[in-house]
């Protein structure tokens, strides 16, 4: 950073060390918004329909839950028996969880 706006090279170099700091903690205010956008983004997703989470299926009587890749009677998921499917998001959850930690231990340098 060069500053020449006063005839005081001291005056200069403080001008310098707070246009510096002002840099800096816009770089890190960037930062922050960019991965609390990304986060944000990953958790709401684009709405499309390729994202759908579950399909009713009369027809064949079951219910599809498209993040676990598994099939329920449709009768007890819209009776309100949903302990199985929740266990198994849960377990999925976990699996998620614990593959992040094991990437951030194997990458410290990135978080």
């Amino acid at each position: 950073v060069v500053c020449r706006q006063e005839r005081s090279q001291l005056l200069n170099k403080n001008i310098a060390i707070k246009l510096i700091a002002a840099k800096l903690q816009a770089q890190d205010l960037e930062a922050k918004a960019s991965a609390r956008s990304a986060m944000r983004k990953s958790q709401v997703g684009s709405g499309d329909r390729s994202e759908k989470i579950r399909t009713y299926n009369f027809k064949d009587n079951r219910c599809s839950d498209h993040r676990i890749n598994q099939n329920f009677p449709l009768g007890q998921v819209i009776g309100g028996s949903l302990q199985e499917p929740v266990r198994l998001l849960r377990l999925l959850e976990q699996q998620e969880k614990l593959r992040e930690l094991e990437e951030s231990l194997k990458n410290p340098s990135v978080s």
